[in-house]
């Protein structure tokens, strides 16, 4: 079976199991991911207060996943002024070529976090439906808007760019 089926199909069931009727998380949840530049830890409290937020969870073997990034990539202006989270189960041997090949500009952005999920927290607590994953918080934490669909991201920005 090949890899990316077998996440997606997992992931699929995951969500199944204890999601609730409402869907997605409402507000950003407490988490703990290990940022890839070696920083160590990231959890809420390294979001800048006052910004919305942008979570991006992916997969490097996703198809759509490449698609998204590189629509964000085209658009990455979109991500100045927020917290932009990019974020994957995958680890870093995989993670950053793929980053580097569809978000290169994306992740040159100092307030951009590249970060993995070596404990599994992320579907748990935010609920994603599959990959990619786009969350968009308010400045207070609320969730604005999500879509697991590229074809999205422009309303996605435009949710950003909303005063």
């Amino acid at each position: 079976m090949n890899r990316p089926w077998v996440r997606l199909l997992m992931l699929q069931l995951i969500i199944g199991i204890g999601t609730p009727a409402s869907g997605q998380v409402q507000s950003i949840p407490d988490f703990r991911f290990i940022r890839m530049s070696g920083a160590g830890p990231f959890s809420p409290k390294d979001l800048k207060p006052g910004k919305k937020t942008l979570f991006l969870f992916f997969d490097t073997e996703c198809p759509h996943c490449m698609q998204a990034l590189s629509a964000w990539n085209d658009n990455h202006a979109a991500m100045d002024g927020i917290n932009a989270v990019l974020l994957t189960m995958d680890p870093p041997s995989a993670a950053i070529p793929f980053l580097r090949n569809f978000a290169d500009k994306i992740i040159a952005k100092k307030h951009v976090v590249t970060a993995i999920d070596t404990d599994r927290q992320f579907i748990a607590r935010f609920l994603p439906r599959k990959y990619p994953s786009m969350f968009i918080f308010s400045e207070k934490g609320a969730l604005l808007q999500y879509t697991d669909e590229e074809k999205d991201i422009p309303s996605l920005i435009r949710m950003i760019r909303k005063k």
